[in-house]
């Protein structure tokens, strides 16, 4: 079982480490196309600190491989986290700016996946949903004029994000 509690970059690592104790090799084998994930990854939770990767919602991790400094993806169903636990009051304490990239980071994803070529019906309606969630929660996040629900909002629209890119 691995636990990730952090943003983006905390729960890819998670998911690759748990991809890689049931798939042998390692990061780069994997990023550079030499072997793919066969087997399960052991359990992730997943809890966000961070309203903008969707990373939870997503079966990708995100890593820099270290020989060239290219930020290289790997993408396998087998690796999506079973469990997600979305807390608002973890981002309730989030700088201004960090709420303002992250947030941005999220409605991108939203946007991205609504304009896709390989979009559905439901990633659009989960995009349009996300977006909107977003939209009116992160300029009172960003101004520290939030209530709860604003919060959770934006948490749950950048989950959706995630979901859509899915």
């Amino acid at each position: 079982l691995i636990l990730c509690i952090g943003g983006g970059t905390v729960l890819d690592a998670g998911k690759l480490i748990a991809s890689l104790v049931n798939n042998p090799g390692n990061c780069e084998e994997y990023q550079n196309g030499q072997k793919v994930i066969i087997n399960s990854s052991v359990p992730v939770i997943a809890v966000p600190t961070t309203a903008g990767s969707g990373s939870e919602a997503t079966s990708v991790f995100v890593i820099k491989d270290k020989s060239d400094g290219f930020i290289k993806s790997v993408s396998s169903a087998l690796m999506m986290p079973p469990i997600v636990i979305l807390d608002p009051a973890l981002i309730e304490d989030i700088p201004p700016f960090l709420a303002a990239t992250s947030g941005l980071d999220a409605f991108s994803h939203a946007m991205e996946s609504f304009t896709s070529l390989k979009s559905s019906q439901i990633s659009q309606t989960m995009s349009l949903n996300a977006g909107k969630l977003i939209y009116e929660s992160l300029p009172k996040i960003v101004n520290k004029t939030a209530s709860s629900d604003d919060y959770a909002n934006l948490m749950i629209g950048s989950h959706l994000a995630g979901q859509a890119l899915n």
